[in-house]
């Protein structure tokens, strides 16, 4: 049965809130053990007085590879990515249509599997 650890995102100093630019920010770069998975949830809210779009990248910037929504301005978290399930360093990016108004709450559940994949 896999077991379940929390794990700080890359991306964050001490399990803080990722400020977001609006260029691509580091949230985080799953495990490279075959035998492990990351299970990653993504909140983000918006400090600013207008709603910002905020894209998530998963390893890479195509389309194909994109998270989009709109952050309305002031309400608190909104989740945008409910559980992905990454590993082999897949790498998790961010960035907002306003540098410095958005933060990412990044969190992390690193699933030790019994088995390789």
């Amino acid at each position: 049965m896999p077991s379940y650890v929390p794990t700080i995102p890359d991306g964050s100093a001490n399990g803080r809130l990722i400020q977001l630019a609006n260029t691509s920010t580091k949230l985080h770069d799953s495990t490279t053990a075959t035998t492990h998975m990351d299970e990653v949830f993504i909140y983000v809210c918006n400090n600013h007085t207008s709603d910002v779009e905020v894209t998530i990248e998963v390893e890479g910037t195509g389309i194909e590879s994109q998270i989009i929504d709109t952050i309305p301005s002031k309400s608190g978290f909104v989740l945008m990515v409910p559980g992905m399930r990454v590993q082999n360093t897949t790498d998790i990016d961010a960035k907002a249509g306003t540098t410095n108004v958005c933060n990412a709450m990044v969190i992390v559940n690193r699933i030790l599997l019994t088995e390789a994949l």
